[in-house]
């Protein structure tokens, strides 16, 4: 990868708009109404976790309601879905023993095995009815009947009931017929592996086909999980697997079931239903050598793990390291007897997945989260934003939302996204509304051909930045980027440094002094995109660090600043500075009339002259420095301050002598 002059990215963002609509760590869970209105579920409040719903016009412009519902715990929303009439109904955890309940619901109160909630909000945001759900397990789920009553699927050990009707039996697992208001439990079956002796059953996600039948999927690691005599795969083949099972819509009989891994250990995360009843499923592998690690079918997009010695660090010093893993998409028939198409999704070192949807067409949308810099993605998705470190990183994780096609030979789409664990969407004509982070990102599957900005970062040290300063240096990353492209914040033109195929290098206009915020665009040929939102912050002091030639930086517990010694040789761990010894630093977003320090490790270093370096490297300052005479030998941290309220702490490191 050759990367032009300073320019260099951090953030693999998303085509098209960045709304910043959601406000904490938590997941946002993301759907569409009928009226194509979103509504977006989070924990409005980072610290207690509490449930916030929230719905948008379709352009995302218009706040329609913003409802706030908990109690004194932590109230972590976990499943959305939606009626025709644009009904919300949220299910999560919860230990708020004073979580609001409605009168006449089946569970109103908290008990010692009460973990979740059940929530029904019309289209206005009134609440219908809300009530606990009774399950001692970490995963539930809940999905329609065809009569509008109500399956919920969760992990229990324990017998579940209410109103004098107890489900019992030897599964782990149990599947509960809730009337469609919530006050009546009509009935319900347990399945799957006795706890006590083979442990429990893992709950990835329950769905509906349009006759009301029921499809349940997660992980066991059971010999005696009960499969069906026309499974796909009857026996475990390895110590743990995924299973699927089939339900009817009258009596809740087990109509299918299978398992489905191969010779190391996988685990379903998430399952779809298409409009004729194929099964869809999306999860982990372990990572190891051979072609049957995981069942994969002829013509499939992948059949092999790509090689490589990526090793994820110990839990704790007491244990062995987790195994890196690979993500597998199945697509299954309707009865479980066979697999239609099978695939890994996979690059050198680890992913995972989390959820999977499937479009109008058929297609299969996946997401999940990757540390592999070779992850299989499209157009400027493709794009590899930054520099990697000598370690093989260049962020600790990615997520991705990957499409494939209906015979799951090709990838036509897969976008990645910024350092996130957890990514919830929702696809309709192409395109794709995912909560990403504190974000919510729109997307369009079809933009891997046409010109597109995948990502944008601080064109001097690679980070994610939501806010850039006036004169800043701006790199972005894409794809197909004509040579008259332009860059726009708020319609003033950027002076660009460089325009290539993949990459653009701009100075942000000096015209955003001043303003709270501002919009970037790229223009082609008059036509603008969607607009990406940033703050203004000014200053913004920024080092540059070093890239070697081919696109690597050196790691020492952060990036190896770039830095001149006295003679213009490079600051490197063979090259040291020295006590004394001027060296001069590059930087970009100083604003020069502000007073401005550097500090070398915890010493106050001189500032010996600040210059605007002209002509190409328009929006870099250099800074010539004196190396503390108290200073400290070995690697030295370098922060800048530049005026009261703007350090950059950790900003990169250097090598003295």
């Amino acid at each position: 990868m050759r990367i032009h002059v300073f320019a260099f990215l951090a953030l693999a963002s998303a085509f098209g708009q960045q709304f910043e609509v959601l406000n904490s760590n938590l997941p946002g869970l993301v759907a569409r109404d009928s009226q194509s209105n979103w509504i977006i579920v989070d924990g409005f409040n980072p610290n207690l976790a509490k449930l916030r719903v929230r719905k948008f016009s379709p352009d995302l412009t218009q706040t329609l309601f913003d409802r706030q519902i908990g109690g004194s715990g932590s109230d972590q929303p976990m499943r959305l879905r939606l009626d025709e009439f644009g009904n919300i109904y949220v299910v999560g955890f919860t230990n708020s023993k004073d979580f609001p309940t409605t009168p006449g619901v089946v569970w109103p109160h908290y008990e010692v095995d009460t973990s979740y909630f059940f929530v029904k909000l019309n289209s206005q945001g009134g609440t219908v009815f809300s009530s606990y759900i009774q399950s001692s397990g970490a995963n539930i789920d809940v999905a329609p009947t065809t009569n509008r009553d109500w399956i919920i699927a969760a992990e229990s050990g324990y017998p579940v009931g209410a109103q004098g009707l107890v489900v019992e039996g030897a599964g782990s697992l149990v599947l509960l017929r809730l009337s469609a208001d919530a006050t009546r439990l009509l009935g319900g079956v347990r399945f799957g592996s006795v706890p006590l002796l083979t442990g429990s059953d893992k709950l990835a996600g329950m769905q509906t086909d349009s006759a009301g039948n029921v499809y349940v999927a997660g992980t066991t690691g059971a010999k005696n999980f009960p499969v069906t005599e026309n499974a796909f795969l009857r026996q475990l083949p390895s110590y743990r697997a995924g299973f699927i099972a089939k339900f009817s819509s009258t009596d809740l009989h087990v109509a299918a079931a299978t398992y489905v891994g191969g010779t190391v250990n996988a685990a379903i995360t998430s399952l779809a239903i298409d409009s004729k009843s194929f099964v869809y499923v999306v999860g982990n592998v372990d990572r190891a050598a051979g072609g049957d690690v995981f069942p994969t079918t002829k013509g499939a997009f992948q059949t092999e793990m790509v090689p490589g010695n990526f090793s994820l660090p110990p839990l704790n010093p007491f244990e062995p390291a987790p195994p890196a893993t690979a993500v597998f998409v199945s697509k299954l028939m309707p009865d479980l007897s066979a697999l239609v198409y099978s695939t890994l999704l996979a690059g050198s070192a680890h992913e995972w997945s989390s959820n999977i949807v499937i479009d109008g067409a058929g297609n299969a949308i996946v997401a999940g989260v990757t540390y592999s810099l070779d992850f299989p993605a499209t157009g400027a998705f493709r794009t590899q934003c930054g520099p990697v470190s000598n370690a093989g990183l260049n962020r600790p994780s990615r997520g991705f939302i990957t499409s494939l096609d209906t015979l799951g030979h090709t990838v036509s789409s897969s976008a990645l996204l910024g350092d996130i664990t957890y990514v919830d969407f929702v696809a309709a004509r192409r395109t794709v509304i995912a909560g990403v982070g504190a974000s919510l990102v729109q997307l369009s599957l079809d933009s891997g051909s046409k010109p597109s900005i995948a990502c944008a970062v601080n064109g001097a040290n690679f980070e994610q930045q939501s806010y850039v300063a006036p004169g800043q240096i701006i790199t972005l990353f894409g794809a197909f980027l004509p040579a008259d492209a332009k860059i726009l914040f708020d319609g003033i033109a950027s002076k660009l440094l460089y325009v290539g195929p993949a990459q653009i290098n701009a100075v942000t206009p000096k015209g955003l002094a001043g303003r709270p915020g501002t919009k970037m665009e790229l223009s082609v040929g008059g036509v603008r995109s969607n607009a990406r939102l940033f703050s203004v912050r000014d200053p913004n002091p920024t080092l540059f660090i070093y890239v070697t030639p081919d696109g690597k930086f050196i790691d020492g517990g952060g990036p190896l600043a770039h830095a001149r010694l006295s003679n213009g040789s490079l600051n490197t761990p063979t090259n040291p500075a020295k006590y004394g010894e001027g060296v001069s630093l590059y930087t970009t977003g100083l604003e020069l009339t502000l007073p401005l320090k550097v500090y070398i490790g915890d010493n106050d270093a001189e500032l010996i002259d600040t210059t605007l370096v002209p002509g190409t490297y328009e929006g870099v300052a250099k800074l010539k420095v004196r190396i503390p005479n108290t200073c400290c030998g070995g690697v030295q941290t370098l922060r800048i301050q530049n005026g009261p309220n703007s350090t950059q702490t950790n900003a990169g490191f250097i090598w003295v002598q």
